[in-house]
């Protein structure tokens, strides 16, 4: 990654966007990369409100340049997400996901890439281990094109989830 993109994205994941509600946990695979399993784990043990030691979600909002939506997607997957994989390996991160917004739409965005944390210090201690990942891995371009040449980070938030709940505990 050029230090530009690399910067926007450590922006994402320390200071990054995250979604209210239950746990993502999963891995994503990349055909220029290590597979791993798409799916999902067990949704974290949030809890019924947030505290000091709840989990923080990061996520950031990627938008595709003009006729390169596929490329991004492969792009992301091959570098965000397998540093990602690796994160979560070491028990850096508790989870991660991508999503793709609906093409029918006329969302902002095109990816969202969400990272969860078991708590705010785990984040912010995860950015210097995060740094020397980035400097390990190879980055991985696609059709000879870099980040920058496929998309931008869009939006970025951290936000807490406020309860954790299964469909039964939820009353109309």
């Amino acid at each position: 990654m050029a230090v530009k993109p690399a910067i926007a994205l450590l922006a994402g994941i320390a200071i990054g966007a995250v979604v209210v509600g239950a746990g993502l946990r999963g891995r994503e695979s990349a055909s220029a990369a290590p597979d791993a399993d798409p799916s999902a784990a067990p949704p974290s043990n949030v809890g019924a409100a947030a505290g000091a030691g709840a989990s923080v979600w990061a996520i950031s909002f990627v938008r595709a340049r003009p006729g390169q939506r596929e490329r991004l997607q492969r792009y992301l997957r091959a570098n965000w997400l397998v540093l990602d994989a690796k994160a979560l390996e070491q028990g850096r991160i508790a989870g991660y996901r991508m999503l793709r917004a609906d093409e029918s739409t006329t969302e902002s965005w095109d990816y969202a890439v969400i990272i969860e944390y078991p708590n705010r210090q785990a984040m912010q201690d995860f950015v210097p281990a995060y740094l020397d990942m980035l400097r390990a891995h190879p980055k991985v371009r696609v059709d000879g094109l870099d980040f920058a040449d496929l998309g931008d980070v869009v939006q970025q938030n951290v936000v807490e989830p406020v309860a954790n709940l299964d469909a039964a505990e939820v009353t109309p």
